[in-house]
């Protein structure tokens, strides 16, 4: 949605609404967490996966008949802030059905998921931009909807889990067990370093589908190619949106083969380094070649860390407490988004190329944060 508030608006506007955006996510996360821990897991999951999708069915309406921006922002907060009341109980399932042997490939699977379906979400917007972008939001509900039923047909949770006191607390005493909750994974250094630098680390990729994909509709020059096609902006970041799915999917299981048991820590840290500086100078290329050879690279890079991150983590994490420490792991997806949100004022304040030096700092505190972590690493 950055790149289309950026249109219909304009960039600085589409920045303070992602950092908005960011905000909104993050608290409602926050409360998210807390829900997950202390109610039927199953109810939370259910009740939030169909308002959200009636949200998202809304907000295509809204699209369908040019509703003016301001009802749109609206909604899409509103929409945002119901879908991360569930994230967190949602994410956490995963977290409660890995063991040590599955555990690094249930996440290299989980990542891969991910990655493909947010990228074909991405795409699906970028091919849809002009005058039917609502269609984005009807498959997405449609999508939520149907996870929803069949979570609520299949999955069974566990009542143990569940507090059954909780609801009947005064709103002030619910609040501040909350915040007691939150406190077990704020003071647990290990985690809250690891969650804070894999955010950092990550913020530089997040680049591409915010402040990246507005300079090259900005400043790409539309080239032909092969006699007859036209290579626009829009097309350009497309084809990085296609190429990282493409290369995920041949990618990522075959370099967990590779690697999985031997990936010494130098050779992690190395391409670490190789994967920030990647996108950081993504920035500041405009040649269309050079762009989907960065973009190789750096999903080759993705491929590697962000599985071996997410299997870290999750090891890190309590059961007992995992709906909390995956929210409050959620910090790290959300300071990444608000890094690349401010970035994208960057941008249209100071030009690309501090807006690569901004994103490249962030990403060197990142490596910074991970660095003891991963070089004790265990898993």
């Amino acid at each position: 949605m950055t790149l289309y508030f950026a249109v219909n608006i304009n960039v600085k506007a589409a920045s303070l609404i992602a950092i908005t955006q960011i905000i909104i996510a993050y608290s409602s996360n926050f409360i998210g967490g807390y829900i997950g821990d202390h109610f039927d897991e199953k109810k939370v999951l259910f009740r939030g996966q169909t308002v959200h999708a009636l949200l998202q069915f809304m907000l295509a309406g809204l699209m369908y008949i040019h509703a003016i921006p301001t009802t749109i922002v609206i909604m899409y907060f509103i929409s945002i802030f119901v879908s991360n009341l569930y994230k967190s109980t949602f994410s956490s399932l995963l977290v409660a059905s890995v063991n040590e042997e599955n555990r690094k490939l249930s996440f290299t699977i989980d990542y891969l998921g991910l990655n493909v379906a947010l990228a074909i979400g991405m795409i699906l917007g970028a091919l849809t931009f002009n005058n039917t972008q609502y269609i984005v939001f009807l498959v997405s509900g449609f999508i939520i909807l149907s996870i929803g039923f069949v979570l609520n047909h299949w999955y069974e949770s566990d009542a143990q889990n569940t507090t059954q006191t909780i609801p009947r607390l005064a709103l002030k005493e619910q609040f501040k067990e909350l915040l007691r909750g939150y406190k077990q994974p704020l003071q647990d250094a290990p985690f809250r370093n690891m969650a804070i630098g894999v955010s950092l680390t990550y913020s530089v990729q997040l680049a591409l589908p915010n402040g990246i994909s507005v300079n090259l509709k900005e400043q790409f020059q539309t080239v032909t190619l092969f006699n007859n096609i036209q290579l626009t902006g829009i097309k350009m970041f497309t084809w990085l949106q296609i190429e990282n799915v493409a290369a995920i999917l041949l990618l990522t299981m075959v370099i967990f083969a590779y690697f999985s048991v031997n990936i010494s820590y130098k050779r992690l840290m190395a391409v670490i380094i190789i994967f920030i500086i990647t996108y950081a100078y993504m920035f500041l290329s405009l040649n269309w070649g050079i762009l989907l050879t960065l973009g190789l690279i750096g999903s080759i890079c993705e491929a590697l860390i962000m599985p071996e991150f997410q299997a870290i983590q999750s090891k890190l994490i309590p059961l007992d407490k995992k709906a909390t420490y995956v929210s409050f792991n959620q910090l790290g997806s959300y300071l990444s988004q608000l890094i690349t949100a401010i970035g994208l004022y960057v941008l249209a304040a100071f030009g690309p190329s501090i807006a690569a030096i901004f994103s490249l700092l962030f990403g060197i505190i990142g490596i910074l944060l991970v660095k003891p972590i991963l070089k004790n690493k265990t898993v």
